[in-house]
């Protein structure tokens, strides 16, 4: 696959593997306090023998991207894909490599005939969330509280954050689709943001006691922004907390997130899941 000077395929070789391992370095180098993360030589071998979805993103010979995932089966025996771990290079992260590494990774599942692509996500984070959710058709219906632990926060810019995360479900094989939603107006939101003095949102209430077709949950415009803001500490935790308490009620209750909208009010940027009920 090839798309924007970008080449997309499968690895291949020893040299393909120490390529990929060179790269997860280069995303994610190791600091003081981390944990540190990556997917070694040998488990990228053994899932290029058992055809699993190891996939790389190359500028020329330069690797910029890659995505790592294996065959699964569910409780009931059904064929899955899971997807262990994914990046690309900063400086070509405006380049919709991810997007093309996920639809690459689509292709492979079905053609083995898996029906969906499991993985997590920082549900605190918006683009991660809009690629996920609105672009791909993903739906999340469980949350894992501190999932990776504090030590790296499941990456290593969240270093002392609860590793909270999604459980992102795509289903590949068409079985399951974005139910029709109203217009944003017409939704309720479960949580007030307001901007406080610093220019930076908070969440001033919850509403735990809806049960409307559909509600809406807003998150950060930016949660890095506001965790690196020198005004922020402590909103990036109340954030978290808050959200947690929101989406652990609400899908206990059979919600689905089943939207992700992101827009322009002004200067502040208004980031929104949008829920939908078990009746929806």
């Amino acid at each position: 696959m090839r798309s924007n000077n970008i080449t997309l395929r499968p690895l291949q070789t020893l040299e393909d593997a120490e390529a990929c391992e060179d790269l997860q370095v280069a995303i994610w180098p190791s600091h003081p306090g981390s944990a540190g993360f990556s997917i070694p030589i040998h488990m990228l071998m053994a899932q290029m023998e058992l055809s699993g979805a190891v996939i790389g993103a190359w500028e020329g010979e330069k690797m910029v991207g890659f995505l790592y995932g294996s065959k699964e089966l569910d409780a009931e025996g059904r064929l899955y894909h899971y997807s262990w771990l994914a990046g690309v290079l900063g400086s070509y992260r405006h380049h919709k490599i991810m997007e093309q590494l996920k639809y690459a990774h689509a292709e492979i599942a079905r053609a083995q005939g898996a029906y969906k692509i499991a993985w997590t996500y920082d549900p605190l984070q918006g683009a991660n969330a809009n690629l996920n959710i609105h672009k791909l058709g993903g739906i999340a219906r469980t949350y894992y509280i501190n999932r990776y632990g504090f030590r790296a926060g499941g990456s290593p810019q969240n270093v002392g954050m609860p590793a909270d995360r999604f459980l992102l479900e795509w289903f590949v094989d068409g079985s399951v689709t974005r139910p029709e939603c109203p217009a944003l107006a017409d939704i309720p939101q479960i949580n007030r943001v307001e901007s406080n003095a610093d220019g930076l949102q908070e969440v001033r209430a919850i509403d735990l006691d809806r049960a409307d077709p559909f509600l809406l949950v807003e998150i950060p415009g930016s949660f890095e922004g506001l965790r690196g803001h020198p005004r922020g500490m402590g909103l990036d935790l109340d954030w978290r907390m808050k959200t947690r308490e929101i989406f652990l009620h609400y899908f206990g209750l059979g919600y689905r997130v089943v939207d992700f909208l992101s827009e322009n009010e002004g200067a502040v940027r208004r980031n929104v899941y949008v829920l939908a009920s078990k009746q929806v």
